[in-house]
């Protein structure tokens, strides 16, 4: 695991003197998303605060790297929408039903973003 460029990926949006977990948190869902992964699940503990900030904050940076990554991603944003994240706080108990359904959800945005990405390289190399 690349700490120091999940750290320096985050440092715009949270300072890394706040110490603890959630810039750890914000850096992996940032530096490992847009050019790497389809879609990203963060599961912290409930009642987790560094997972609450990593939440309040992703948005904002998933903006930022949208914004700079490559053509082909950004093309695929704009048609898609957002990189389908979740944000998950588990007790340990069985997730609910609109849990699963929220799963159901992202894994179809999730088909959706790697048929688009692929759809793309495809007319890109023709």
């Amino acid at each position: 695991v690349d700490i120091e460029s999940m750290v320096n990926t985050s440092k715009d949006f949270l300072n890394p003197k706040l110490t603890g977990e959630a810039i750890l948190t914000l850096g992996a869902v940032l530096f490992e998303s847009i050019d790497t992964y389809d879609g990203v699940i963060s599961i912290g503990p409930f009642g987790c605060m560094p997972t609450r900030i990593a939440e309040a904050i992703a948005e904002r940076g998933l903006e930022h790297l949208r914004e700079n990554s490559s053509k082909l991603k950004r093309e695929i944003f704009k048609i898609a929408g957002n990189i389908p994240i979740l944000f998950f706080e588990s007790d340990g108990n069985p997730f609910t039903p609109t849990v699963e359904s929220r799963l159901e959800s992202f894994v179809v945005q999730v088909k959706r973003i790697k048929s688009l990405s692929m759809e793309l390289q495809s007319q890109k190399f023709k």
